[in-house]
């Protein structure tokens, strides 16, 4: 059902398992609004980074080899506009462009983690998002 990855099957619990358990926490900690929020511009931005940095793999980042400044920037690009289009569909979130900027760019510097990224993507933006609003 879901793929593991080599570096799972060392460990007690998977990618996906931390991620579920992660977001749940989420939701005690955080307004409704912070953690829809934070989830989508997660799942737009962690995407296009993946796909525009294999696509156009170029401009290793210095902090990390792995990861290509080719995936952050459209990365971030694409969290603000979702994070843009988020506020604009969907009711009861109300964030300010500088807040979704804040957000969107933390988003991005922690898709260049190599692991738990895709749980610190959101757990980042939920903080930024909770101090600035």
């Amino acid at each position: 059902l879901y793929p593991k990855k080599d570096h799972e099957y060392t460990r007690v619990f998977s990618d996906a398992t931390v991620f579920f358990a992660s977001t749940l926490l989420m939701m005690f900690l955080f307004s409704r609004e912070i953690v829809v929020f934070s989830i989508i511009i997660f799942m737009f931005a962690d995407l296009d980074e993946h796909i525009f940095g294999i696509l156009f793999h170029r401009g290793e980042l210095f902090w990390n080899r792995r990861k290509t400044w080719s995936g952050l920037i459209p990365g971030f690009i694409l969290a603000i506009i979702s994070g843009l289009l988020t506020v604009h569909y969907i009711d009861g979130i109300n964030f300010t462009f500088s807040e979704i900027t804040w957000a969107s760019f933390v988003v991005a510097l922690m898709g260049t983690l190599n692991d738990y990224d895709n749980v610190a993507m959101p757990w980042g933006s939920a903080i930024i998002l909770s101090i600035l609003s």
